[in-house]
């Protein structure tokens, strides 16, 4: 996935988030969020050392997808995690699992992202291969776990938040 095609996923996904909903990002101007995607993909590039180990591991998993245009589900989630969280949104990278192509369990990883007080559910990954160059349903965008609960299960809300560092540069 292209670096333009990451903010155009997360520019959408603010936009379905708005209606009824305030959050850190509703007030901020289009030059600001541009500018906030810039910042984060200067994040990303530096080779910084965080406190939190889950934190190192989220960068990477960004500079991975944002650099190659290639990932999988915890690269895509870390991208977005990145991303909200510097335009000001409470995000959180979390594992749990879901149903694969053949019907199996396997563990996935999502981001999680807290707006109005309630948890959201972002699966970036699925939505983008969903799509196939075509324009996104954004089906798995901004839901309830409630909604989802027959595709997702076993995430952790309150550990991922706990093992959030704040990307705390060592």
């Amino acid at each position: 996935m292209k670096r333009t095609a990451v903010c155009l996923l997360l520019a959408a996904c603010l936009a379905l988030c708005q209606p009824g909903h305030t959050s850190a990002a509703g007030d901020m101007e289009n030059f600001t969020k541009s500018y906030a995607y810039e910042e984060a993909f200067a994040d990303v590039a530096e080779d910084a050392v965080y406190e939190a180990y889950r934190d190192s591991v989220v960068v990477a998993n960004a500079k991975h997808i944002l650099t190659t245009g290639r990932g999988v589900c915890d690269d895509y989630s870390s991208a977005f995690q990145v991303m909200t969280r510097r335009i000001g949104l409470k995000s959180y990278f979390a594992q749990g699992s879901s149903y694969d192509q053949q019907g199996g369990i396997s563990p996935h990883q999502v981001c999680i992202v807290e707006i109005g007080g309630n948890i959201y559910f972002f699966d970036p990954q699925i939505e983008d291969y969903n799509a196939k160059g075509k324009p996104h349903p954004y089906e798995r965008f901004c839901r309830t776990f409630a909604s989802m609960s027959s595709r997702y299960f076993g995430y952790d809300v309150a550990a991922s938040k706990a093992a959030f560092g704040g990307f705390v540069r060592k």
